[in-house]
Formats: C-alpha cells, sequence, structure tokens
C-alpha cells in the first residue's frame, strides 16, 4: 500500500537535521516548511501540523507565530520545482 503524503513527509523531515539558533536555523525549518507545502502538496494547515512535530527538536523551538510565518512565507513563494514533485513514482521507489 502507498503511504500518504503526510506519511512520506514526515519520514523526509526525520531526516533532516534540527533547526539549532546561530547554525542556520532559519534555513533549516524555512527548507523543511517549503518541502512540506511544495514538495508534498501539502495545505498549510496540514503543513503547520508537521511543522510543529519538527520543531520539537528544534533549540530553541519556534513560536507559533514564527512557524505560522515560514509556512505562509514558503507558500508564497515561487517554487523552484512542481507542486507535489516529491510524491512521484520516482520517490516512491527511492530513486
Amino acid at each position: 500500500m502507498k503511504a500518504s503524503p503526510l506519511d512520506r513527509a514526515r519520514r523526509y523531515f526525520a531526516k533532516c537535521p534540527p533547526a539549532i539558533s546561530g547554525q542556520g536555523g532559519h534555513n533549516a525549518t524555512y527548507h523543511v516548511a517549503a518541502v512540506l507545502v511544495h514538495g508534498f502538496a501539502l495545505s498549510e494547515a496540514d503543513a503547520l501540523t508537521l511543522l510543529k512535530e519538527f520543531n520539537q527538536r528544534c533549540l530553541p523551538p519556534w513560536s507559533e507565530r514564527e512557524l505560522i510565518h515560514k509556512i505562509t512565507s514558503a507558500a508564497n513563494a515561487v517554487p523552484s520545482f512542481p507542486r507535489g514533485y516529491l510524491l512521484g513514482d520516482e520517490m516512491e521507489k527511492g530513486r
């Protein structure tokens, strides 16, 4: 059975390094936000739910307001790849 986009996104960000203040924390968190919104084609609400999960590993954790801002910024950005690019068959096969 094919994993849901939410499950696939969870597996993806589990492999991402946590955001750490002073060590590119903004970029790490924004990257995850952009991948959730664009790569996995999640709604902003679903993306925020998963970004909150990622945030549990961040040092220090982001506030909810900051997480919302990152999701909104990512959603409004012009993506480099088509929406849902991480949902294709090649990604499912691990290529």
